[in-house]
């Protein structure tokens, strides 16, 4: 019909404008020309309306859309890949998704770690690996898990993503049960006998000293020994590691206890039961030998030994 207006669509320096009748919210409206030859009807030209930059609502939406796929696809995947580490990772598209993920607040911003004693922060930071990393769900944890657990000092770890932007690492350190001096270094031991690092002897003054080469190996087992023996226990000072097979006990007096390379907590207990046995330790001897099973000997301090 002649007079109405028809919607016409164009592109303004890049962005979808439509136009329609005027007066209508977030649109630009023209009045189509008069045809020719309708003299009678001939007006004034109207000035053409000035475009307007009015952005439209659904290009707000585009441009949202892809960082809200990108998200959900990014939680998907780390979801159906236990946070990726039931596949390999491109590289190229992890980071990608990783500067997405920081866009929209879950970038990592914070690194709290508990537990910690005697492992360093250095330590600990190195073997995260999180250098480039810019969100709490890129972190492949259990790989950082199992890095951080191959420290000597850590017994066990875990790391929790605390939303939106935290990562949480909780460790657990081996706790020492002996102190290994080698000459002028001390260095904690593990129930294991693993030698756990190199300490401040003076921090660790209320655990058993032991020397000797290989002295971490089986020292659990004669520490164990001895404590169980609370009357000898109090008297030693030492536990000497001899020929990587034996033990022998010095004792704060300055005695000499020589244990048996095997059943020595057999040797101490038939040596130490009943009153007897708790006298015999406290004669003025210089060293007792227990090495031959059933024949205890007794060296006399000052008396010269066969």
């Amino acid at each position: 019909m002649r007079g109405e207006m028809t919607p016409v669509s164009a592109d303004v320096q890049g962005l979808e404008y439509d136009f329609v009748r005027p007066g209508e919210t977030g649109h630009i409206g023209f009045v189509p020309a008069t045809p020719l030859g309708s003299a009678s009807r001939r007006r004034r030209p109207r000035r053409r309306p000035v475009a307007r930059r009015i952005l439209p609502r659904r290009w707000r939406t585009r441009r949202a859309l892809p960082l809200a796929i990108a998200l959900v696809s990014a939680i998907a995947f780390w979801a159906a890949t236990d946070g990726g580490s039931l596949t390999r990772r491109p590289a190229p598209v992890i980071a990608h998704i990783d500067q997405l993920l920081a866009r929209v607040g879950l970038g990592l911003s914070e690194i709290t770690v508990t537990g910690q004693q005697m492992v360093s922060d250095r330590a600990i930071y190195d073997r995260l690996a999180l250098s480039g990393t810019r969100s709490i769900w890129t972190v492949d944890t259990e790989a950082a898990r199992r890095r951080l657990e191959m420290l000597p000092w850590i017994r066990k770890a875990s790391l929790k993503r605390v939303f939106p932007d935290r990562l949480l690492v909780e460790i657990t350190e081996h706790k020492p049960i002996a102190v290994w001096r080698d000459g002028k270094r001390a260095f904690a031991v593990g129930a294991s006998g693993s030698v756990l690092g190199e300490i401040e002897a003076a921090r660790f003054a209320h655990l058993p000293v032991i020397f000797g080469a290989d002295a971490a190996d089986g020292a659990a087992a004669i520490i164990d020994t001895v404590r169980r023996l609370p009357e000898l226990n109090a008297r030693v000072a030492i536990f000497q590691r001899v020929a990587q097979r034996r033990w022998t006990l010095h004792l704060k007096t300055g005695r000499r206890i020589l244990l048996p390379a095997e059943g020595q907590a057999h040797a101490l207990l038939t040596l130490l039961k009943g009153p007897e046995g708790g006298r015999l330790i406290d004669l003025d001897y210089e060293l007792l030998d227990l090495r031959i099973p059933g024949a205890p000997a007794l060296e006399m301090r000052g008396a010269t030994r066969r």
